[in-house]
């Protein structure tokens, strides 16, 4: 799947689902830290939470290891695995030479079919000398 193509499904699910509730994007959010602020890989910089329907979620994250396929397999797995609802989900990786940027909705199906979006921004911490 391309960016467009992630782009116009998320749009699509947007106008399906309703969006979560900004008590349970703040909760949400705090599972992030756990789980981040907890992986081997990863040193949770920041999260924090809008309104915006397109961004509820915007995770920030440094890490000391090669930003190589293996750690996107990592942060993809942890997403997945971990922080995604069972329901639904799609998610897209940016890879850029200092970053990799995971963006996602994820949907619960059931009852209140709602909707969280957001990204996961993983950073290469500069040497220290």
């Amino acid at each position: 799947m391309d960016y467009d193509e992630f782009r116009r499904t998320k749009a699509e699910l947007m106008e399906e689902f309703k969006p979560y509730l900004p008590g349970g994007v703040r909760a949400y959010a705090i599972e992030f830290e756990y789980h981040l602020a907890t992986a081997d890989q990863f040193a949770l910089q920041k999260v924090t939470t809008s309104g915006a329907a397109h961004r509820m979620i915007d995770v920030r994250c440094v890490t000391t290891a090669a930003l190589d396929f293996s750690l996107i397999q990592e942060l993809e797995c942890l997403w997945l695995k971990t922080l995604s609802f069972r329901d639904y989900e799609l998610h897209y990786i940016h890879e850029e030479p200092d970053y990799i940027t995971l963006e996602f909705i994820t949907c619960k199906t059931q009852r209140r079919r709602e909707y969280v979006t957001g990204r996961i921004t993983v950073r290469r911490k500069a040497d220290e000398a």
